[in-house]
């Protein structure tokens, strides 16, 4: 009994350091508009490319979903709040406009089950002028 109370800890782990491993942040793409700034970004399967963002005012995001799943994208303020959230259907686009007015970071995921646990998540930061 205790064998399998040991394997099953085991595997939980084992699954737990996976998970975690998948989807780094990748480099920032510095977004310099003086107005705004439109950016495409790719909804891939548990991914979004680019995922990191530096900008300082209004972003466009322009949401392409190219798979064959449903993707979501949810953004949230450097406080935890949900700014907006949209779904996006497979082969489907989907535009979402964000005023970020606050210096921090905001994060954004799909909030589909185990995507954003899989490394669909982001984030922008946004730095003062």
């Amino acid at each position: 009994m205790k064998k399998k109370v040991v394997w099953s800890l085991f595997l939980v782990l084992g699954l737990a350091l996976a998970f975690s491993a998948c989807g780094t942040i990748q480099k920032p793409v510095v977004l310099e508009t003086k107005t705004h700034n439109a950016v495409r970004v790719k909804m891939l399967d548990y991914a979004f490319d680019p995922n990191s963002f530096q900008s300082y005012n209004t972003i466009l995001f322009r949401l392409d979903n190219p798979t064959g799943r449903d993707h979501n994208f949810t953004l949230k303020d450097p406080d935890g709040r949900i700014l907006q959230s949209v779904d996006v259907a497979p082969g489907k686009t989907a535009e979402v406009k964000a005023d970020l007015t606050r210096t921090g970071i905001y994060t954004f995921s799909c909030n589909k089950f185990f995507h954003s646990t899989r490394g669909m998540k982001g984030q922008v930061v946004v730095v003062e002028r």
